[in-house]
């Protein structure tokens, strides 16, 4: 009797541990990390990052011509370095909007970082939006920086160089035609996000004090519209119409009053 009661004790063991096993596990699989984070690093209005109207962004192919005047996210659009600030960028950035003066209602965005980059190209209201891959060559002799453009996606050359510099405290690019793209100043460029900096905000002129506000987060991009003041810009963004931003023409930031400031490029 003695053997078989020894015999049991183990199976009683195992019985009980199997018992305690299915009332733990399910206390250990229930961790707070399997829950769904969200992300908080930026939240606010001017940010428009996690928030419902995230839905109504619109992921757009990088090398897609489109009509309308949305801004066509880059994939450097999500890298933190200013191509400006950069070891192996240009000392004068050609981030930003410059003019055209053959096509003088037109614009050109020019955003990347110190290798290569994306113009945003649009020669007259309402016509094509044009995704125009360039790449960046620093002659280490001269410093000299030039942008080889393609301009294939437009009907034109594969290799335009244009070459960067600066006439009067303005970023120019020269082409061998003769052409010269001037930088606009002013509110007129393009910005980090204070809050995300991996976010660009584009502010473009349309007519009289009416601005154009191109929002890129990441591979999404939205199209709000402003009003130009001094020293207060008034944004329409989603959900909060009429959002004042002072501008500093000084320290080339828009400051916001949920503290986030968009310092231009």
């Amino acid at each position: 009797k003695k053997q078989k009661i020894d015999r049991k004790k183990p199976t009683m063991m195992k019985f009980s541990s199997f018992i305690a096993t299915l009332l733990v596990a399910p206390i250990i699989a229930f961790q707070p990390t399997q829950l769904h984070r969200v992300d908080t690093t930026c939240f606010s209005q001017t940010c428009l990052n996690a928030l419902s109207r995230r839905d109504l962004l619109s992921s757009m192919p990088a090398a897609v011509a489109t009509t309308g005047a949305i801004l066509i996210p880059w994939k450097g659009a999500n890298a933190a370095d200013d191509a400006s600030t950069t070891s192996s960028s240009p000392t004068i950035s050609y981030q930003g909007v410059f003019t055209d003066p053959q096509h003088p209602k037109g614009y050109r965005v020019l955003i990347g970082d110190g290798k290569e980059g994306r113009m945003q190209l649009q020669d007259e209201p309402d016509d094509t939006v044009f995704a125009i891959p360039f790449k960046i060559n620093t002659d280490k002799k001269t410093n000299e920086v030039r942008l080889a453009l393609d301009f294939t996606a437009k009907g034109g050359p594969k290799d335009v160089p244009g070459v960067l510099g600066s006439n009067k405290d303005v970023t120019t690019i020269s082409f061998p035609d003769g052409n010269v793209w001037k930088k606009e100043t002013g509110i007129i460029g393009v910005y980090r996000d204070g809050l995300n900096p991996t976010y660009l905000r584009v502010i473009r002129k349309e007519k009289g004090s009416t601005l154009t506000v191109d929002l890129i987060n990441g591979s999404k991009t939205i199209n709000v519209s402003a009003k130009a003041g001094n020293p207060t810009v008034k944004f329409d963004f989603p959900g909060k119409p009429n959002d004042p931003g002072t501008v500093d023409l000084k320290k080339n930031t828009i400051s916001f009053g949920d503290g986030n400031v968009w310092t231009k490029l």
